[in-house]
């Protein structure tokens, strides 16, 4: 197991790492770039045939026009800025004084305006209000707003044939890449006359439909306005052109976001088309806004059959959303947060260590057989077993943790873009702790039934022999009697109220009760109707022996006589057993407290009964024994979810991304994954976190590097001979010594990078294996 956790940890530290390396400059805020006009492509028309885009000699200017319905829209709005602001040159607000329906409504915008959180671009923004006629409303209401926005601009007199009208609706966002290339590019046809490509999204980013069919549109001045009632037709409808990314996304149309429920409520009941079919049955907006946020909103694919979630990644967002989500709750509704923080493509690399993860199977099968079988082989090598228990344990419990972390972690990024797959190290950890409870703890059923099981019952033995006192399986005694002349005697309570404790640090230690009740065991009771008259003449009433019964939170029920399954004149049944089986916590003081309680009862029974005389469990032996074997199916099922089930994942899904030839191409996998490894190494030791937040201080970056280089030079040396090992069960030595070598040049450079800084290092722990280094290195 230990060498399988390291092969798998390598692999998945390479993969890290790499990626690590390859993502760095888009995790700082400065990410994005100008996009050279090669990243777009402009279509033409129904046609299809791509329009080679130029640079242009100088940028132009970018004249964003919309209009502004109410103070509900103030979330789409400042998105639009943030992710727009800093390349266009000019903004168009035209406001009017009806609402969708035709009602009366204030000027709004002004107020907006004046609050300060557009006070960033206030020098570009031009206000238009607009009157708009009594009985205009819908749709034919923006057109009145467009063309008198128009006519306050002078019909666009003032702006240069070759600047850049773009129009549009407040909800539809344009990536800044596109509106760089706008401003940098020129179409070689002269014309862009261009709809901008958009993805349309409903209710927040998370949930999508496809692509937006009426999105803004991008155009040179000089191409031509339309001036009668058909400008909107022309200007959204009626453009030919689709400007669209090769690798990323040009626009967001964030429809039915608005400021939250209260407002998406109000947008429906001033909505011309009617409500949604799911939305229907409301009276008032306060009434549907609670439902939307107590049951739509949180599933609204439940309720709304168009759409399904997005899937989105981090470079899939508006780079604004990356540096600004606390301004954006509604927008970023249900979508998962790694769609903010680390883009990974894994469908090649994970499917290589996903391959290398399987080695895990071969000693993880060995080390459950050990973990299994630990007591037979602890009894035959004696201190030796402990000693290969006590490692075993270590890699069964840390590996498995580790590699679990890593490989749900892969499985979900490989699967949703989502590394959420590294929390299913939280039920791991309680899985591998019940595997190691049923296999090694002290009252483990599983242990318990294979004990029994292992022993043949021992039948007719008499209650007062003593050859049964230590015997670990079934007892069937030929005699024996919980009555003296017919009654049973007051049962004995001995209740302990500092049984065991718990040690916390830092304060008292917490003190647990435990509870036992006993009854004396008779031989037999010459007046018992089930003695068979054979045996009356030899029983003799006297005390053999304590039945007992113990819990740790309540005084439990008195010993009874069980149903043995057995003929007229048979006697008792059960197990033998002690304190310790019965309450393996149970300190020193508590034993004397109970073995004193009773050696005073004993003194009031015939017989010989004390203090030191055998403990009987009461109970049916097969069924006891049925109910602990149900215990070994669910210890199986916990070994195959413990690590098999994640490495099979890991498997099946590296066949299905990249087929299943190349999901067993063991060399292959070794070889990309060592070729990551070296690059991987040098990038992380050398910080690559650095470039990522230029705003941390060195001295972090340095205690980081000095804390992990003493342990990551061990683990490099000691993963690099195991490898070796691992290898001998799938090939041959000799395809796997460039890896070796690999190992030794990476140890000898992070070495090199970090030995000085370790050295200076005050920590006694990572002093250690900072000077246990060369010992390693042999």
């Amino acid at each position: 197991m230990c060498l399988c956790h390291h092969v798998a940890y390598v692999a998945h530290v390479a993969v890290l790492l790499e990626l690590c390396r390859t993502h760095a400059k888009r995790l700082a805020p400065s990410t994005r770039t100008h996009t050279p006009c090669g990243g777009f492509l402009l279509q033409q028309g129904r046609s299809k045939t791509n329009i080679e885009l130029h640079p242009r000699a100088s940028p132009a200017r970018l004249i964003d026009t919309f209009a502004f319905g109410s103070a509900s829209e103030l979330e789409e709005l400042r998105l639009r800025f943030y992710e727009m602001g800093e390349e266009v040159s000019e903004f168009h607000i035209v406001e009017g004084d009806r609402d969708f329906t035709g009602t009366k409504k204030p000027y709004e915008f002004d107020t907006v305006l004046s609050g300060g959180k557009l006070d960033r671009w206030k020098d570009k923004i031009t206000y238009h209000k607009a009157k708009i006629p009594e009985g205009v409303k819908g749709y034919a209401l923006q057109e009145v707003q467009r063309q008198a926005m128009r006519a306050q601009m002078h019909d666009y007199r003032d702006y240069l044939p070759t600047d850049i009208l773009l129009e549009g609706d407040l909800d539809e966002i344009v990536s800044r890449e596109a509106l760089q290339a706008l401003k940098s590019c020129e179409p070689a046809t002269g014309s862009w006359n261009a709809r901008i490509r958009m993805a349309n999204f409903y209710y927040s980013l998370a949930w999508t439909n496809g692509d937006w069919i009426l999105p803004t549109t991008a155009s040179f001045f000089s191409e031509g306005q339309a001036t009668s009632a058909t400008s909107l037709a022309q200007s959204i409808w009626g453009r030919p052109n689709l400007l669209s990314a090769r690798e990323s996304m040009t626009g967001w149309h964030v429809g039915w976001m608005l400021n939250g429920p209260a407002a998406l409520a109000h947008k429906m009941f001033i909505h011309v088309e009617g409500f949604p079919h799911w939305a229907k049955g409301y009276s008032n907006e306060s009434a549907l806004a609670a439902w939307l946020e107590d049951s739509f909103l949180p599933h609204p694919n439940l309720y709304d059959e168009r759409i399904h979630p997005s899937k989105l990644r981090r470079a899939d967002v508006p780079q604004a959303l990356v540096d600004h989500p606390e301004e954006f709750p509604t927008i970023l509704r249900n979508l998962p947060e790694a769609s903010l923080s680390f883009p990974m493509d894994l469908d090649t690399d994970a499917a290589a260590a996903s391959q290398l993860s399987l080695l895990c199977l071969i000693p993880y099968a060995g080390l459950a057989l050990l973990l299994t079988y630990w007591k037979a082989i602890s009894i035959s090598t004696h201190l030796l077993g402990l000693l290969i228990l006590i490692p075993a344990i270590a890699a069964f419990f840390f590996g498995g943790l580790g590699f679990n972390m890593l490989t749900w972690g892969f499985i979900f990024m490989a699967l949703c873009d989502n590394p959420a797959g590294m929390c299913c190290v939280c039920p791991c950890f309680f899985i591998c702790a019940m595997v190691l409870f049923l296999a090694l703890g002290l009252n483990s059923p599983v242990q318990r039934s294979w004990e029994i099981d292992a022993l043949e019952p021992m039948r007719g033995v008499g209650m007062c022999s003593e050859e049964w006192g230590d015997f670990k399986g079934s007892i069937y005694f030929k005699d024996g009697a919980l009555t003296q002349q017919g009654r049973m005697p007051k049962p004995l309570l001995i209740n302990i109220a500092r049984c065991y404790s718990e040690v916390n640090k830092g304060r008292p230690p917490t003190w647990y009760s435990c509870h036992f009740v006993l009854q004396p065991v008779f031989q037999c009771d010459v007046d018992s109707s089930y003695l068979d008259f054979e045996f009356s003449d030899a029983c003799k009433p006297r005390g053999c022996a304590w039945a007992i019964t113990a819990d740790s939170s309540a005084t439990p029920a008195a010993p009874a006589v069980p149903d043995c399954g057995r003929r007229h004149g048979q006697g008792l049944c059960g197990f033998a057993t002690d304190l310790v089986m019965l309450m393996p916590l149970i300190n020193e003081e508590s034993k004397d407290t109970f073995h004193q309680a009773l050696q005073d009862a004993a003194a009031q029974y015939p017989g010989n009964l004390t203090s030191a005389s055998p403990l009987l469990s009461l109970v049916n032996p097969k069924e006891e024994s049925a109910s602990l074997r149900s215990w070994v199916p669910v210890y199986y099922l916990l070994l195959f979810l413990y690590v098999p089930f994640g490495a099979m994942s890991a498997f099946l899904l590296a066949c299905q991304k990249q087929g299943p030839h190349a999901a067993v191409d063991w060399k292959a996998a070794s070889q990309g994954l060592a070729a990551k490894l070296r690059g991987a190494a040098r990038a992380w030791w050398r910080g690559p976190y650095k470039a990522a937040r230029p705003e941390c201080e060195r001295d972090e970056s340095h205690h980081r590097e000095v804390f992990l280089a003493p342990f990551s030079l061990c683990f490099v040396h000691v993963s690099g001979y195991l490898w070796k090992f691992g290898f001998l069960f799938v090939g041959d030595e000799r395809d796997v010594q460039p890896v070796l070598q690999l190992f030794r040049s990476v140890a000898d450079e992070i070495k090199e990078a970090d030995r000085q800084r370790v050295e200076r290092l005050v920590d006694p722990v990572t002093m250690l294996c900072a000077h246990a280094w060369p010992e390693v290195g042999r």
